[in-house]
């Protein structure tokens, strides 16, 4: 095939600071460089509205044209997968796309923008990228609406049986959708851009940061908040304050969580170690600040459902050569990829104590902190590039 046309269903308002925003917009991008017509399908909120309409990023057109009511209810659940449905249906008319993508979580619209293409009998993908529904149901507070959840979550299964393929992320999740009767299932994992994601001069950006060469630099890039526990990282480093010399934690990002980080850096006499940048869409801009820390760290919560995750920060920490120190079960995914390349430590969920001692082991040993950042650059190279990622998913979609 050549010249494809590929739309993407990503059920956000598009482009936004996330995983997911730079998992398809990677793909988008070098589906365009190959020569194929992308287009990536959005959504607007009240909240978002200013995000409604048509627009264009780099080569790709986005269309951010399905209305959504954000709220956790029966009424908004059903409102979003019909107005994703007519939407979608309008964008399949328009486009006359060869392949639609429907990329997941957000799923609040995905059954809508699946029985649209299906009607006009396109060749359906889905890119499964978390075990969204799960972690639904799990947080609902709502009866009602969790039934609701598992409902939809036995419709949306069968749309995963009768996709063309169905691609994900990880291993775990893989056999997690096996053991739901899905089988037609590839790995195409999240990585890093290794044109872009790689070691930058540490000591200019440290400088142009206001920082010391002399500083241990914890840094932190994402969403500040959700099931990221940021006040657990603020603890630890108060913990650190009178063992390690000039330690201190920089914060890259956004989230709801993030006036209530610092008010605690505050109410702990700590504000002064604590340096927020914001969040930072220039990828350049954001590599360079990763490659003037000493470590990453990948706060997780204690929710099981995180074993089977490798969170796309993993990989851009690595692809800049820095260690990680993860709070995660020693059997999830993410511990398992640090245990087995030596590129981290591990350390148990929402336990400030033991989070404390692997960043002061990180810091104290010079030697395997150095050691595994070279270690981390390589496998990103080897197994996680995303250049070479796209270029198995252009394969598989062209088959």
């Amino acid at each position: 095939m050549n010249d494809l046309k590929i739309l993407f269903f990503l059920h956000f308002p598009n482009p936004f600071p996330g995983a997911a925003w730079t998992r398809i917009s990677f793909f988008a991008d070098y589906f365009n460089r190959k020569g194929h017509t992308i287009s990536i399908a959005g959504v607007f909120s009240f909240k978002s509205f200013s995000r409604a309409g048509v627009g264009k990023w780099n080569e790709s057109k986005i269309f951010n044209t399905t209305p959504i009511i954000m709220a956790t209810n029966i009424f908004a659940l059903i409102f979003n997968h019909v107005s994703s449905f007519f939407s979608s249906m309008v964008l399949i008319i328009y486009l006359r796309p060869d392949i639609v993508i429907i990329s997941v979580p957000n799923g609040d619209c995905a059954l809508g923008s699946y029985l649209a293409a299906k009607i006009f009998r396109k060749k359906i993908l889905i890119d499964y990228r978390d075990e969204w529904e799960d972690y639904i149901i799990k947080r609902t507070a709502s009866e009602i609406y969790k039934r609701s959840y598992k409902f939809l979550k036995t419709l949306i299964t069968r749309c995963y049986i009768n996709s063309a393929q169905v691609v994900t992320v990880t291993n775990a999740i893989a056999n997690s959708l096996i053991d739901r009767g899905v089988r037609n299932v590839k790995i195409i994992a999240n990585g890093a851009d290794t044109n872009v994601f790689k070691p930058y001069d540490k000591l200019k950006t440290r400088q142009r940061l206001g920082f010391d060469e002399s500083d241990f630099i914890i840094l932190y890039s994402g969403v500040i908040g959700e099931y990221y526990k940021l006040d657990m990282v603020v603890r630890a480093l108060q913990k650190l304050i009178n063992k390690v010399q000039n330690v201190k934690l920089l914060l890259v990002g956004g989230g709801p969580d993030l006036q209530g980080v610092l008010n605690l850096s505050e109410d702990l006499g700590i504000r002064n170690r604590i340096f927020y940048l914001g969040p930072k869409s220039d990828k350049i801009e954001l590599a360079e600040i990763l490659s003037a820390a000493d470590v990453g760290v990948i706060p997780y919560d204690a929710n099981p459902l995180w074993k089977n995750s490798l969170p796309a920060k993993a990989f851009e920490y690595f692809a800049c050569g820095l260690p990680v120190v993860a709070t995660v079960y020693e059997d999830s995914t993410l511990g398992k990829l640090i245990f087995e390349n030596k590129i981290g430590l591990v350390s148990d969920p929402e336990n400030v104590e033991t989070l404390a001692d692997c960043l002061e082991r990180i810091c104290v040993d010079n030697s395997f902190r150095k050691d595994a950042g070279k270690r981390a650059v390589i496998l990103i190279k080897e197994r996680f590039d995303r250049n070479k990622i796209a270029e198995e998913f252009l394969n598989l979609i062209k088959c």
